[in-house]
This record gives C-alpha cells, sequence and structure tokens, in this order.
C-alpha cells in the first residue's frame, strides 16, 4: 500500500471516529421526552395541590361565617322582640292603640327566621345551602325590623349591612341571593304591610328601581373587593 493510500485510510478512521463522538453527544428526542412527562405531571401536581388549599381555605373561612351567623340571629331575634315591646307600647302610628300585634309578629316570623338558619349551620356548616339559607334569612331580618320600627329611615341601613356581613363567606352566589331576596321582599312589603310607609321616597315603582340600583351597586363593591 502506497503511504497516500495510507493516508488517506488514516483521515477516513479518523473522520468516521469524529463523526461517532458528534452522534454520540447529541441529544436524542427520546431523551427528551420523558423530561417534557414529568415536568408536565409536576405543573398538574402544582395546579391540584393549589386548588385544595384554596378549597381547604374557603371551607374554613365559610364555617367561621357560619359560627358568626349563629350568634347574629340569636342576636336579633332578641332585638326584635324587645323592639316589639317597645313598639306594642308606643305604636309607630298614633291613630293606632297599644297592642300585642308586634310582639307575636316577632314571636311567629322571628323565631323561624332565627330556627331554620341556625340548625343549618349548626348541621351542615359551610355547606352551600346554608349561606344561602343564611343570605335569604339576613334580608328577611331586615324586613321585619323595618316594620317593627314603623320603617324608620335607620332600620333600612340594616339590609345594607347585611349585604356586607354576608361578604365574610366569600361567595357571589350569596349577594346576588340576598340582592335579589331584599327586592322581592320589598315588593311584597309593599303590598302586604302598607302602613309603615314605603321604604325609599317616590312612586312604588320608582322606588323598587332605587332598591335595586343601591343593592346591585353594593353587591358589586363587595365582589369586587
Amino acid at each position: 500500500m502506497s503511504k497516500n493510500q495510507e493516508a488517506d485510510a488514516l483521515a477516513g478512521r479518523a473522520l468516521a471516529s469524529h463523526l461517532g463522538t458528534l452522534e454520540v453527544m447529541r441529544p436524542t428526542p427520546l431523551a427528551a421526552e420523558p423530561g417534557r412527562q414529568d415536568s408536565k405531571l409536576l405543573d398538574a401536581a402544582l395546579e391540584s395541590r393549589v386548588r385544595w388549599l384554596l378549597s381547604e381555605y374557603l371551607s374554613a373561612v365559610r364555617r367561621r361565617a357560619d359560627g358568626l351567623c349563629i350568634w347574629l340571629m340569636g342576636g336579633q331575634w332578641l332585638f326584635a322582640l324587645a323592639l316589639a315591646v317597645v313598639t306594642s307600647a308606643h305604636p309607630w302610628d298614633w291613630r293606632l292603640r297599644p297592642s300585642p300585634e308586634p310582639l307575636w309578629v316577632a314571636l311567629l316570623l322571628g323565631g323561624p327566621l332565627c330556627i331554620i338558619p341556625v340548625t343549618l349551620a349548626l348541621v351542615r356548616p359551610g355547606a352551600v345551602v346554608t349561606r344561602q339559607v343564611m343570605a335569604v334569612t339576613q334580608v328577611l331580618w331586615s324586613v321585619l325590623l323595618v316594620h317593627l320600627s314603623g320603617a324608620r329611615l335607620e332600620t333600612h341601613f340594616h339590609v345594607f349591612g347585611s349585604l356586607a356581613l354576608l361578604s365574610f363567606y366569600r361567595d357571589p352566589r350569596v349577594l346576588l341571593t340576598a340582592g335579589v331576596t331584599a327586592v322581592v321582599a320589598h315588593v311584597l312589603r309593599g303590598i302586604g304591610w302598607p302602613e309603615p310607609g314605603a321604604t325609599f321616597s317616590g312612586a312604588p315603582g320608582w322606588s323598587v328601581l332605587e332598591l335595586a340600583f343601591w343593592v346591585g351597586l353594593v353587591d358589586g363593591v363587595l365582589v369586587l373587593a
């Protein structure tokens, strides 16, 4: 073999060896695929963990809100009974004589408004049905107190305080339920108990729209907050 042939053979072997080294160093798609799968599994596990922690946090918050509402319902019933005693001796309408009617209203209507949500809060704390019932009964407490006070202007702010309290549940659906209940109760109260006067000034139709506007505004602010 001539020197040129030997040189060509050596160069060929060196080139083949170099190409083999590059082929070994090059990352293959099969080697990278398990890494991508592990990353996706890790992201899914983290997302699941975050959702679980958020669910546990909201459950604890809503249980505490139920516990707060238990005391609130009992306190409102006692306050309604005391207010009924005062209005029985000094009725809001001077044309009426003192009568036990407000006391019976506070006793017979206030009892279910207190007992039903308290029972649910004790039996099913943190449940969706519990906070929805709390929303309805809390607004109905506002209606009852407005009636017992003779539709005094100060008592009407109770409904807005109730909306602020219900925002503790961190559930926009609760505020929506409370807002709808407030508007419907206002309409029904105007039909069934018209003596104390309208909740807001103006014609009945505008009164409902005015209440719906303010309740919707407060609900929107509380949801965004």
